[in-house]
């Protein structure tokens, strides 16, 4: 069988479809949840009145990009999902805390947003991910508990990077190591029987 063969393209159009199903008979409320977090996130765009560039707030237009961002973040990461890819979602699902930090902090901050439309570093981040929490949290009127959720998205947040930074402890734990091994085993098997 070669690289491109009709039936090694359909293998995987099976594998998908069977990923697919096999989540959303697992995990329905998950599906459930992406889709309705899209439909708020939709609402929210919506719910902003029409403007031209000139007359929107640096504020209004950051918070507007970086929504979209996230929605179509959302839906590829819930496609990834899905189709068998956990791995894959959970390095976009990393940036998307970052990216929702980002928008909890500008919020309607003008100053802020400038910043953020005038950072010019390609190589860092807006903020650290650690500072955009600290601050969020504490300008957050009436939470509890702040430190314990500080804590909780800040290790959510590391175990998503384990896996953007391809970690060997997250790759080892995945067993995604056994699966390679077994198809290169089997393509092995196969390449010397033809």
């Amino acid at each position: 069988m070669a690289p491109g063969d009709a039936s090694t393209e359909v293998k995987h159009v099976d594998f998908e479809i069977d990923a697919r199903a096999g989540f959303l008979q697992e995990f329905p409320d998950a599906a459930r949840l992406s889709s309705d977090t899209l439909v708020y996130l939709s609402f929210i765009l919506a719910s902003r009145p029409p403007a031209l560039l000139a007359d929107v707030s640096n504020a209004d237009y950051v918070g507007r990009l970086l929504v979209v961002r996230l929605a179509n973040d959302l839906t590829a990461a819930t496609e990834l999902l899905v189709t068998g890819y956990p791995t894959q979602a959970a390095t976009l699902v990393a940036s998307m805390v970052e990216v929702a930090f980002t928008v909890a902090y500008i919020r309607d901050n003008e100053e802020r947003a400038r910043k953020w439309l005038t950072h010019g570093n390609p190589r860092a981040s807006f903020k650290e991910l650690t500072k955009l929490v600290d601050v969020v949290l504490t300008e957050l009127p009436g939470l509890e508990n702040r430190e314990r959720r500080k804590e909780f998205f800040l290790t959510v947040y590391r175990h998503l990077c384990a896996a953007k930074h391809a970690n060997p402890m997250h790759q080892r734990a995945r067993g995604h190591y056994e699966r390679l091994k077994t198809y290169c085993e089997q393509r092995n098997k196969q390449c010397h029987h033809t």
